[in-house]
């Protein structure tokens, strides 16, 4: 008989000591052993298998969390896709406003600029008009040389150049015009800032009329027969212009005066226009067939050449100077002066023609 002290040591068993007896072969207790082991083996087989099965459960789930974090990876890169693609959209498009916005930035700048000149010529040209206010006689000079281009331009073909006055009208007909223009430019440009035209005439009409009420043309000093070498005189057309050639002798203090002595034609309406001195200042008068005042030129001697400054009391007048006809005799006629006091214009009828034109 075999005695066996079995041993659990949690729920193993092991044999530690095996008594056998002597009779007892060792076949048969391998044979033993190989039977305890195999229930051993069993048992350790069935717990690993339901451990296994365990295992391959967890693992089935953790492929289908895999499979479902592939999907949703690939969610995430489709969406991450289309994300970026709308930000590069937005993104150029923010490129081209931005410009867009430097071209709008450059063209404002083209445009400040222009302004910022414009608004110069302006004040520019508000600071001319306040002068004009202010002085009378301040008005740019016309170089001779331009009377080639005032002979194109009227249509008129001056054969005796020699003649002063004729130089000195083509002259101021020159300043005339361009102080015309000048105005007629700015005009628009001074009414925006509040300024009228009106305004800045009526000043400069006074201070003509101050002038003109201190050569007391309708009072003279005395009378002199004018001798026609110590005049010029031109035809233009229907105009007639005389001008003085010196300081007619015997005057006093240089103060000339319209007399009935200054040849006036007879035949036809037209305009004269003279020169007379006053305080050193140098006048051009037009007056009409009847003596009537038209306009007052302040002028200024530089030289044996005299440059016509205009008023722009003056420039009215202008225009029906440049629209006459040319006369195409270039003939000078000799005028008979007739003293006659109708050509001193009383003081009513200067004040009236004056009132008129203002």
């Amino acid at each position: 008989m075999v005695e066996h002290k079995q041993l659990y040591n949690n729920g193993i068993a092991i044999y530690p000591e095996i008594d056998i007896a002597d009779d007892l072969e060792t076949s048969d207790v391998n044979k033993a052993l190989s039977a305890n082991q195999g229930v051993i083996l069993n048992n350790k087989f069935g717990e690993v298998h339901a451990d296994i099965e365990q295992i391959s459960g967890k693992v089935d789930q953790l492929s289908e969390k895999v499979t479902q974090l592939d999907g949703d990876v690939e969610q995430v890169e489709a969406n991450l896709e289309t994300e970026i693609e709308t930000r590069t959209s937005q993104f150029n498009t923010l490129q081209d406003n931005i410009a867009d916005i430097e071209k709008d930035v450059g063209e404002l700048k083209e445009t400040v600029s222009m302004l910022s000149s414009e608004t110069a010529s302006i004040f520019r040209k508000l600071t001319e008009l306040e002068n004009k206010e202010n002085k009378v006689d301040i008005y740019p000079q016309t170089d001779i040389t331009a009377v080639i281009g005032l002979n194109e331009a009227l249509g008129t073909k001056v054969e005796n150049a020699e003649f002063t006055g004729e130089i000195g009208r083509i002259e101021g007909e020159i300043a005339l015009k361009a102080n015309q223009t000048d105005v007629e430019s700015v005009k628009a440009k001074v009414d925006e800032h509040g300024n009228t035209l009106n305004e800045i005439n009526d000043k400069i009409n006074n201070q003509i009329q101050s002038e003109i009420n201190s050569l007391n043309i309708n009072k003279p000093n005395y009378t002199e027969t004018v001798a026609e070498k110590d005049i010029d005189v031109a035809v233009v057309g229907k105009t007639v212009f005389v001008t003085f050639d010196r300081y007619i002798e015997g005057s006093t203090s240089n103060y000339h005066v319209l007399t009935n002595n200054v040849p006036t034609p007879k035949k036809k309406p037209c305009m004269v226009s003279i020169m007379t001195s006053f305080n050193s200042k140098t006048y051009a008068v037009s007056i009409d067939d009847k003596g009537v005042l038209i306009a007052t030129l302040v002028i200024q001697e530089k030289g044996a050449d005299i440059y016509p400054q205009t008023s722009m009391e003056a420039v009215k007048g202008l225009d029906a100077e440049l629209n006459l006809k040319e006369d195409k005799s270039n003939k000078v006629p000799s005028f008979q002066p007739e003293p006659d006091d109708d050509h001193y214009p009383s003081e009513k009828l200067v004040a009236t023609e004056l009132n008129k034109k203002s």
